[in-house]
């Protein structure tokens, strides 16, 4: 018997009310990741016209450009842990667990155990190991694969928070669990947000400050969901 669906209107719909209401905590919330997202996206724009003057210069810049892909690599895993952070935070909040009185504090809730950080790297690096080899497959497998261990690391929190340990690949196997009967949802519910990603986009990332909470308070709301479900 399949679940019922989870409503994504319902969910985005509480996202925007938390939000707009909220708006002041969630700036400053994201702000750390508003600034590493910009800094990013100059520094992505300073190397690429670097790279048309050297080489309409007929110069060597391999070397430059192998320094900014390792910066890029670093900004991009600095992104994705305050990312992860966040979610823990926004988690709380619409669970209602948590006060909206500290946000620098919370931007960095991925670090108030050590548990969370070696979680994080084991879970991913585990997650993109078997995304790969599904992709050798072909392309769909690995999408699917990706949207069915989307959820390992929260998962992995919450059991934690109940005081049941359980390991790295038990927490991506219940993730894959949890998604059965899901991963089209889930991907309709991405797809969702792409006018609000191109409008970032044309907007050289400014409505961003608003995108980026809400898009993590909606998928923060679907975890719940689909918890709450099973």
């Amino acid at each position: 018997m399949c679940p019922p669906i989870i409503n994504r209107i319902s969910l985005k719909n509480n996202a925007k009310r938390t939000l707009n209401q909220n708006y002041i905590y969630f700036f400053k919330l994201f702000l750390l990741t508003f600034v590493v997202y910009f800094i990013n996206s100059v520094a992505s724009r300073n190397a690429f016209n670097l790279e048309q003057y050297l080489s309409s210069e007929q110069m060597n810049y391999s070397i430059i450009w192998n320094v900014w892909s390792l910066t890029d690599i670093i900004f991009s895993l600095i992104f994705s842990v305050l990312i992860i952070s966040i979610m823990f935070a926004c988690i709380d909040i619409q669970r209602h667990k948590q006060a909206l009185d500290n946000p620098y504090v919370d931007c960095l809730k991925l670090f108030h155990r050590r548990e969370y950080v070696a979680a994080m790297i084991v879970i991913s690096l585990l997650q993109t190991f078997w995304i790969f080899l599904w992709s050798l497959l072909f392309f769909i497998p690995g999408i699917i694969k990706s949207i069915a261990y989307s959820q390992a690391i929260y998962i992995y929190r919450d059991q934690l928070e109940q005081g049941h340990k359980i390991s790295y690949i038990q927490a991506i196997t219940q993730s894959r669990i949890l998604m059965n009967n899901h991963k089209w949802e889930y991907f309709v519910l991405q797809l969702s947000f792409i006018g609000y990603w191109f409008l970032t986009i044309i907007t050289s990332g400014i409505t961003a400050v608003w995108t980026l909470p809400y898009y993590q308070l909606t998928m923060a709301n679907y975890y719940i969901a689909l918890t709450k479900q099973a």
